[in-house]
């Protein structure tokens, strides 16, 4: 039996628990009398002819001023935020929140200050209301509840008290990404009656196994980010290095089906929680009811974590190539102000599919009815000794490397958080470089487009205990140059499941299925090659296999020596456009 009660706060932070006195979202009393209601609103929820209603008596709400306040909760706390108001007291417009554990100063000097703030924070037909979380920045003061089990209750709050104000016209919208973007799916499941809309980017709605250990195998530099800000020790995540109760539970801490507005969920080909994003929109469509699931909205574009403000990463710019995965063009800020204007000011249209993504090499976004889209095919790609090719080789044979946990193959680019290291597509010299690893490539492309999921599926041996494969997706360029765009990982002894080890006998072959961590939208160009690294290591993206059969390095940590077979059961598998 599970025992919530003993799981430290700071282990599940990103869940945004107290654990220590656990209790379920249903025990929320605001909750039980609302969620019928708001959706029955939102169904019957006409657009306004908004001309109609113009004449001169329309006030100039054109010109805002800041305002610092104190949000009181429904259990006495206060919570500090900034408010962006029209000056003048006649006005009443929507609004947008924004929760934040980084700093409401933070938001502002990124989205409000900057010369180029983009057409949402731009926009006058809006309040703003930025507001630090409990126990932070400017709430830092605002005591623990335990029986707040989650910051969606201040959330609920937040709203709530925003509709009541007389700058409001009582519609109100959530904004954020990361960790401001989880907060909104924990105030929705709350079901304020006014709130209308969410946009919730780059973000999981629930953090289960898959989450930290993709593959069976601990995303290292992501629980070193974890800890390092939000408290805690490595060791809480490596007690759990298999899918036991705890994950499970984590999985399912927030009801997807207790959203009931529409959500514009925005995922980045690079973002860290590419398919996890993904997931909830899926999650969102396949929950609703039958008056919500036209309304939910799926936007994915060329973007890595860091790609929505500030042009840097905790303070470290951002390089010329990461640059080229910013969103500089607001693209997720202009798609933002569309979804709030049909949904809080009752203006303009959506696009009729419900799925907008942006492939990688595109210049354009296209429609879809569902990601993937409907008109995708996976295609198998077979080593060879020769490279990649779509039917395996007539005679089987093999490659062999050595894997050394001392000397692992370094981390350089891909879905990173940890502003130490490189973020999203980055030149793969150095890892080719190195000896460690079996490198292939397709023949000259004419034309390519990835659109959908990928993974490997491999048949190997190992001289150790256990081992692991990691695998990375390329575009080759004409000068022979690998651009990772996809990574992969998956440890020996969990190739059978994660629930728990099985045994790997040295010599003895076995297939694993190696699944890339993020859905894609790529399009290669002509003369552009498709590229696979194989090796036993991407360190620090992920942990370090000490080959010995134990979960975590330690010093006895040994060489093993792995082999790769070219036969029927090794390829690369990718959904591709048809008939491409």
């Amino acid at each position: 039996m599970l025992n919530i009660s003993k799981i430290p706060l700071f282990f599940l932070f990103f869940s945004c628990l107290t654990f220590s006195f656990y209790s379920g979202c249903e025990d929320n009393n605001n909750v039980s009398n609302n969620q019928e209601n708001n959706l029955n609103n939102d169904a019957g929820h006409d657009l306004i002819d908004i001309d109609s209603d113009m004449d001169s008596s329309v006030p100039d709400c054109s010109e805002h001023a800041f305002e610092e306040v104190k949000i009181p909760m429904g259990d006495g706390a206060e919570l500090a935020a900034t408010i962006r108001k029209p000056i003048n007291p006649d006005c009443t417009l929507p609004t947008i929140l924004i929760q934040t554990p980084y700093g409401k100063e933070n938001s502002f000097n990124i989205w409000f200050e900057d010369e180029n703030p983009g057409p949402l924070f731009a926009s006058t037909d809006y309040n703003f209301v930025v507001m630090d979380w409990r126990g932070f920045f400017g709430s830092a003061s605002a005591p623990e509840n335990p029986s707040r089990t989650n910051y969606g209750f201040d959330g609920y709050d937040a709203v709530e008290w925003i509709a009541r104000q007389n700058w409001s016209d009582g519609q109100v919208g959530t904004w954020g990404v990361s960790a401001l973007c989880r907060v909104q799916y924990e105030t929705a499941v709350f079901s304020p009656p006014h709130l209308k809309a969410i946009v919730p980017v780059f973000c999981a709605l629930n953090n289960g196994y898959q989450q930290y250990y993709p593959g069976g195998v601990l995303r290292r530099e992501y629980v070193d980010f974890v800890t390092s800000y939000f408290g805690g020790s490595p060791q809480l995540y490596e007690e759990h290095p298999y899918q036991d109760n705890v994950w499970n539970y984590l999985g399912s801490v927030l009801d997807i089906s207790n959203i009931l507005v529409p959500a514009l969920v925005v995922s980045g080909w690079y973002d860290l929680y590419n398919t996890a994003t993904i997931n909830n929109y899926q999650g969102l469509v396949n929950t609703a009811p039958s008056q919500l699931e036209n309304q939910h909205r799926l936007l994915i574009g060329p973007w890595h974590h860091f790609s929505q403000g500030g042009e840097s990463t905790m303070g470290r710019p951002l390089t010329e190539q990461e640059m080229l995965y910013y969103d500089s063009n607001k693209e997720v800020q202009s798609k933002s102000l569309q979804f709030f204007d049909f949904h809080l000011r009752a203006m303009g249209e959506l696009p009729e599919e419900q799925v907008e993504y942006k492939p990688d090499g595109s210049n354009e976004f296209l429609l879809a009815g569902s990601w993937p889209p409907t008109s995708t095919e996976v295609n198998n790609y077979y080593l060879c000794e020769s490279g990649l090719a779509l039917s395996p080789q007539s005679l089987e044979s093999s490659y062999q490397y050595e894997y050394n946990p001392e000397d692992p193959s370094p981390s350089i680019g891909g879905q990173t958080i940890m502003p130490d290291y490189y973020h999203g597509p980055a030149y793969l010299d150095e890892v080719i470089s190195r000896e460690d690893n079996l490198v292939l490539t397709y023949p000259v492309l004419e034309d390519l487009h990835l659109e959908g999921t990928m993974s490997a599926n491999l048949e190997v041996t190992t001289s150790a205990p256990d081992t692991d494969f990691a695998v990375r997706i390329t575009k080759v360029d004409s000068d022979g140059r690998h651009l990772l765009i996809g990574e992969g990982i998956r440890r020996l002894k969990l190739r059978e499941q994660y629930t728990a080890p099985s045994e790997v006998v040295p010599g003895q072959r076995y297939e694993i299925n190696i699944p890339i961590t993020n859905h894609h939208g790529f399009w290669f160009s002509p003369g552009d090659r498709l590229g696979i690294i194989i090796t036993s290591s991407n360190y620090p993206r992920f942990d370090i296999n000490p080959n010995t059969g134990e979960d975590f390095y330690d010093t006895d940590a040994q060489i093993a020596v792995n082999t790769v077979y070219f036969n029927e059961n090794s390829y690369l598998s990718i959904t591709t456009r048809a008939n491409k």
